[in-house]
């Protein structure tokens, strides 16, 4: 199992009373939860992962809780840190900045030739260049890049982690290429993402299942080495083809019956005997594809088939077989074949 790395924040040495936490509402007489929620998890009554935990959900007839109040707080001076520290890490990737205007020339000192290997991030390629058909470098506008958050998911940093810890140097994600075709893994870590819930393909259903808020969300681990991943096959990647990968997510309500450590703490333990707000929080079911024979998407009108499994997906990448990159949604090039 992979490592986690919660960065930028940090979990304190923990303790009952909130003695030796670095999050400035844990202490007694506080109590704030979000700490022990969503970085200090490792003995969470949901198992070794965040609770990934979005709005508080007050009911009538239930009493307030003091450090519900507290970790509202909490909660929004997470998602604001996550969303600047995410437009400094998108801004400042690379070798130069993404705003940087395209030359084939002057950025990265490749000239027209390709890059070596990876070392494409932050030059004119991953500035949204593209290859010729003689494979030297070339503009072209519907590669231009766009700025990070994205209808779909996004993650906190586009390549190699800027933070030390377990995750030094990993990549949000990665891309293997094996004898079936391209692995694309979606590595564990913060991610922004526009929740898509599971569509049945009826027009008449879908509006009320999108509400158009963005969410942070950590990425728990899933496979043996705790990264999501979706293969890309050989027939997928059949020229006039069009593919698309991201993550399947759903939502769901939390009552303090599901996640004993709701209930009342105001003496710094749960008391079972006492709930208080439930929590609706957003979690990943799956990394998933969808793949346009021939470019044709099909239509909204469609109960299967590849718009309404495109429509089920929190977007991350696709794959552009003109030019054989797999790109972020924003046009940024992960990796190249």
């Amino acid at each position: 199992m992979a490592e986690k790395n919660t960065q930028p924040f940090y979990k304190g040495a923990g303790g009952t009373d909130g003695e030796g936490t670095s999050w400035p509402l844990r202490p007694s007489p506080y109590y704030s939860r979000v700490e022990d929620q969503e970085i200090d998890f490792e003995e969470s009554s949901f198992g070794d992962r965040s609770k990934n935990y979005q709005f508080i959900a007050f009911r009538p007839g239930f009493s307030l809780q003091a450090s519900e109040l507290n970790e509202m707080q909490e909660h929004f001076q997470m998602q604001l840190t996550l969303t600047m520290n995410m437009y400094h890490n998108w801004i400042t990737s690379g070798i130069t900045s993404i705003f940087n205007p395209w030359s084939s020339t002057s950025i990265g000192g490749y000239g027209g030739d390709i890059p070596p290997s990876d070392e494409w991030k932050g030059t004119s390629i991953g500035q949204g260049g593209g290859y010729a058909a003689d494979g030297t470098i070339q503009h072209d506008s519907s590669k231009t890049i766009t700025a990070p958050g994205w209808r779909g998911a996004c993650p906190l940093y586009p390549y190699d982690c800027p933070y030390q810890g377990p995750t030094d140097n990993m990549s949000s994600v990665t891309v293997i290429d094996n004898s079936a075709g391209k692995l694309i893994r979606f590595n564990p870590g913060w991610w922004l993402v526009d929740l898509r819930q599971p569509w049945d393909g009826d027009v008449n259903n879908q509006p009320a299942e999108i509400s158009g808020l963005k969410h942070w969300i950590y990425l728990n681990n899933s496979t043996e080495d705790g990264s999501y991943e979706i293969q890309i096959t050989n027939s997928d990647m059949e020229i006039g083809n069009e593919i698309v990968a991201g993550l399947r997510l759903e939502s769901d309500y939390y009552t303090c019956e599901e996640d004993p450590d709701l209930a009342d703490n105001a003496s710094g333990v749960p008391n079972s005997a006492s709930c208080g707000a439930d929590r609706y929080g957003v979690s990943v079911l799956s990394a998933n594809k969808a793949v346009a024979i021939g470019g044709n998407w099909g239509s909204q009108t469609d109960t299967e088939g590849p718009f309404v499994d495109r429509e089920n997906i929190s977007l991350v990448c696709k794959v552009d077989l003109s030019d054989n990159t797999i790109r972020y949604m924003n046009n940024m090039i992960i990796h190249k074949f």
